[in-house]
């Protein structure tokens, strides 16, 4: 059967590494997938090299999602921010017929069988949501949409707009699959889509890839006496970076055996801000930033503890999957998805407030403790082998969206 997978996404890392696992470990043996993404992704070219042969990733070359074209403006800074977000509500909405017209023509022209839409939250990718509505208009039944982060109350003078796309939505959409407890708890944020079919699949990785990072310089402080901690994420401002630095300053205060590697992407400004809070707390000596790794095997086999302080959005932490799968113990925030890991065992790591004291009382407690990192590293590789294994997945996805 030939299957059309199609996303949006303006950020590599997480994402990417779910859809690739889940076309890699697809357990339809006669399937063929196609994947198309829009061109402008920054990690399209990591995301295509990722994905094995039979299947493939291709352009979207028909539509241009309205963020790739105010992101290229913003970047210049020739225009205030009220005024891009001004251009881009304006786009978003006139746009959309277009989109869904012109991806209606693509799918009138394709012999896919069935489609699954993978979109990085609700409303998350205008694209994604066109084409749910070409594909049940162009072959008359409805297909599922993945959900990889939280579903969201639009803004009031967007909601006339949005009521009307949910309306239409709430025929196109056969089923959401969300990736934890928390995501379709927030279901109720888009009530149109209360009574759609809804179930959850825990999200899951390829092994890391040890071969493909031993070009990449060792990172760790080799120091017996240092503790070496990883943070992996997006530089976007939930993820938690202020949060983090402000830790490591009180932390400091009680041991300087401490050494922070942090790698991610995010857009020039969000960057600036990065290197900014590291400099205006004078942690150079202890952080270094690093820019994105597609090959993170070796961060991790250097890290002795995985952090992820996130202060808001985190659905289900990829990261925290990664680190369980190399008996990493991590340090994360109370909020959503995270969690729910620790409700499915409390002692993968610690759970922190979000609270520079607090967090920093668990970066200590793990600085001068070294017995319960192995201990804590054990028991989420137990974890993670129970409930997030790429097979799990795969299985899971194949009955929801095929069977």
């Amino acid at each position: 059967m030939k299957i059309c997978f199609f996303t949006e996404n303006n950020y590599p890392g997480g994402m990417d590494k779910y859809i690739y696992t889940l076309i890699n470990n697809w357990i339809g043996k006669e399937d063929v997938i196609t994947l198309y993404c829009n061109k402008g992704h920054p990690g399209f070219d990591n995301l295509a090299a990722k994905v094995k042969a039979p299947h493939q990733v291709l352009p979207i070359e028909i539509i241009t999602p309205t963020w790739e074209f105010i992101n290229s403006i913003r970047a210049k800074r020739i225009m205030p921010e009220f005024f891009l977000k001004i251009i881009s509500f304006l786009l978003k909405y006139s746009q959309f017929p277009i989109y869904v017209i012109k991806l209606k023509r693509f799918f009138d022209k394709s012999n896919f069988k069935q489609l699954l839409i993978i979109n990085g939250g609700y409303p998350g990718g205008n694209c994604c949501r066109a084409a749910s509505i070409a594909w049940y208009l162009s072959k008359s039944k409805s297909s599922p949409m993945a959900c990889l982060s939280t579903l969201k109350r639009p803004a009031w003078y967007a909601a006339p707009f949005e009521y009307v796309i949910d309306k239409i939505l709430k025929k196109t959409i056969s089923k959401f699959i969300f990736v934890s407890k928390f995501v379709q708890s927030t279901l109720p944020e888009r009530p149109q889509f209360l009574k759609n079919k809804a179930t959850i699949i825990y999200p899951s990785i390829n092994p890391l890839n040890s071969e493909a990072s031993k070009s990449i310089p060792n990172t760790k402080n080799h120091t017996k006496t240092v503790t070496n901690f990883l943070m992996l994420g997006t530089y976007e401002e939930h993820k938690g970076h202020d949060l983090l630095f402000d830790s490591i300053v009180k932390a400091l205060n009680v041991s300087d055996k401490i050494h922070f590697n942090i790698a991610g992407h995010g857009t020039s400004i969000e960057k600036e801000h990065i290197v900014k809070g590291i400099n205006s707390r004078k942690l150079s000596k202890h952080v270094r930033l690093m820019d994105f790794q597609p090959d993170p095997y070796s961060l991790y086999r250097d890290c002795d503890v995985v952090v992820i302080p996130s202060i808001a959005y985190d659905s289900i932490s990829l990261v925290a999957v990664e680190a369980m799968s190399l008996r990493k113990p991590i340090i994360t925030t109370n909020i959503g998805g995270l969690e729910e890991l620790f409700n499915l065992n409390p002692n993968i790591g610690l759970m922190s407030k979000i609270n520079p004291d607090h967090f920093s009382q668990c970066l200590i407690k793990i600085i001068e403790n070294h017995e319960i990192r192995t201990t804590m590293g054990n028991n989420g590789y137990n974890l993670f082998r129970k409930y997030f294994t790429a097979e799990i997945f795969a299985q899971s996805y194949y009955k929801n969206v095929i069977e």
